[in-house]
């Protein structure tokens, strides 16, 4: 009995002392030490790009275009159009929407031009998640599609300069199918990440894709 008592009070005075010895400071490491102390992520060594590369492995990709700089309000239009063979089939006026939004600085509200739009995309099978958004609006839908051969698959591509002008379609993303090669029988796809409708890899895409979608806007002024 003696000898499990010593032990007991041996047990407490340990886990005492133990109590007493904690030291408190104030942790100035870095954020990432913090959440990941033992660098089970890497979180020091991943890039933008790397984690750009993980979304891929989800479907998600992100497209960011500079259209250039407004003096005046326009309309804009965001246009849809599908494509088989080379040839227009549908037309779809996504949405409508000005070019203008607002923001405050000291509760004051003032408003300005948009610069910029976004797209996300959202590729699953036999489907495409859309997210279009600037800095005054977020517009949603999806794009169906049909896999007609076997190996056979979708790409997305965007274009380089989407500088708007007065009245055009600027096209800002090709989502295509790849194509049988007549020779070899398997699927090819144009190797251009960028597109320009003058580049021939631009054109090789379009005219031997057998089914595309493309989303372009259009800038059209009016008085008010």
């Amino acid at each position: 009995m003696m000898k499990r008592l010593t032990l007991l009070t041996l047990l407490i005075l340990i886990l005492h002392c133990n109590c007493k010895s904690q030291v408190f400071k104030v942790d100035n490491r870095l954020q990432n030490l913090k959440e990941d102390s033992r660098s089970d992520l890497q979180a020091n060594e991943i890039t933008n790009i790397d984690f750009l590369q993980a979304l891929e492995l989800t479907g998600v990709k992100i497209h960011k275009f500079h259209i250039g700089t407004f003096d005046r309000k326009y309309k804009l239009y965001f246009l849809l159009n599908e494509y088989l063979d080379g040839e227009i089939v549908k037309t779809d006026t996504l949405f409508v929407k000005d070019n203008t939004y607002a923001f405050y600085e000291n509760d004051t509200r003032y408003f300005n031009y948009i610069d910029q739009i976004k797209i996300f995309t959202k590729q699953e099978k036999e489907l495409l998640k859309i997210k279009i958004t600037t800095y005054a609006m977020t517009w949603q839908s999806k794009i169906d599609y049909e896999i007609t051969e076997k190996d056979q698959n979708y790409y997305m591509r965007y274009y380089s300069d989407a500088t708007w002008k007065e009245n055009v379609a600027i096209p800002l993303l090709v989502f295509a199918s790849s194509w049988k090669d007549e020779k070899y029988g398997f699927q090819r796809f144009c190797g251009a990440t960028q597109l320009d409708d003058e580049d021939e890899d631009t054109k090789a895409l379009l005219k031997f894709s057998p089914h595309y979608f493309k989303i372009s806007y259009i800038a059209s002024g009016y008085d008010e």
